[in-house]
């Protein structure tokens, strides 16, 4: 079983000739992707039919997505929309992340390093305040994938993440002022104080404190191993 993504290309790269690899091919107008096939699905179609996930299911979810993510940024890339929908499982549990349209080598092109990519909700800070980060402090790096997992893991605890209720442009604002607080669980109370800790660290606001997913991986062992 094979899972195929069929994307219709721009004008520019339209061509008649069809041509094929392993893993990708042209057919005229439509490049076809080929990728492994995750019979369990998302982990948004996941809460969506069983509500919020247990504390230990977003322990197993995020320590799997770190992993994934440690050794996407070992190859000098970011995944930049890291969120519930683009994490799949397979029929046995494996935890695969997916959906790399808007991935990016870190040594890519400056353009396209500090270009506005991801989603807006899920999005760390130095993202949203693209501007001033062009200019003052180099753009961002893989360091916003960590952000986004802890963003997710309050997605899978709470159906949708933070100002999800908002326009994503009055969103976008917020998160971006200067005065903006990392968000937190709602009901605090129901949580223990490890999955507390874990997203204080995933959510540390200035990137330059906030540690690697490899780093993640060891100072969160009480969480990510309960």
């Amino acid at each position: 079983m094979a899972a195929i993504k069929i994307i219709k290309l721009e004008p520019v790269y339209n061509t008649n000739n069809s041509s094929s690899s392993r893993r990708c091919g042209r057919r005229r107008d439509k490049l076809w992707i080929c990728m492994e096939y995750c019979g369990g699905g998302s982990l948004q179609d996941m809460y969506h039919i069983t509500g919020p996930l247990t504390e230990p299911q977003i322990a197993y979810v995020s320590r799997e997505t770190l992993q994934g993510l440690a050794y996407l940024h070992s190859l000098a890339m970011m995944h930049r929309d890291v969120k519930g929908a683009n994490i799949l499982l397979t029929d046995d549990g494996a935890v695969k992340l997916a959906d790399f349209g808007v991935s990016a080598q870190i040594t890519a092109t400056i353009s396209k390093r500090k270009s506005f990519i991801g989603t807006p909700y899920w999005m760390a800070p130095e993202v949203l305040s693209l501007v001033a980060a062009v200019e003052r402090k180099g753009g961002y790096n893989q360091l916003c994938d960590v952000w986004a997992v802890g963003i997710t893991a309050i997605e899978l605890a709470e159906l949708q993440p933070p100002m999800f209720d908002l326009h994503p442009m009055r969103a976008l604002f917020l998160m971006s002022k200067s005065g903006f607080k990392p968000p937190t669980l709602k009901d605090k109370a129901r949580w223990t104080t490890n999955f507390h800790s874990f997203l204080k660290y995933a959510l540390t606001k200035n990137p330059k404190k906030r540690p690697t997913a490899e780093r993640l991986l060891e100072v969160t062992l009480f969480f990510i191993f309960l």
